[in-house]
């Protein structure tokens, strides 16, 4: 937060695909069970945590989005799910 001339505003980072990426870690742990689900990131945008063969644990859907997007909504849930 930031006042400026008496008036309280706020202000948010705008981070880049490469820093949202940095964020991201590239394994989390399985909540049963042993291993870890791994990051993979489609060229369509469409993001997913899932172990090899399995149908992905988390995963969020390209809705005509950009990249940074699908990004900052994938460590959004994982943060919101107390996952990371």
């Amino acid at each position: 937060m930031v006042t400026l001339g008496g008036k309280l505003e706020y202000k948010y980072p705008a981070y880049t695909v490469a820093e949202l990426g940095e964020m991201l870690p590239d394994s989390i742990p399985k909540k049963s069970g042993n291993g870890s689900d791994t990051l993979q990131i489609w060229s369509n945008f469409n993001i997913e945590y899932h172990t090899t063969f399995e149908a992905p644990n988390i995963r969020i859907m390209n809705e005509g989005e950009t990249e940074a997007n699908i990004r900052a909504k994938m460590l959004i849930n994982l943060k919101e799910n107390k996952l990371i």
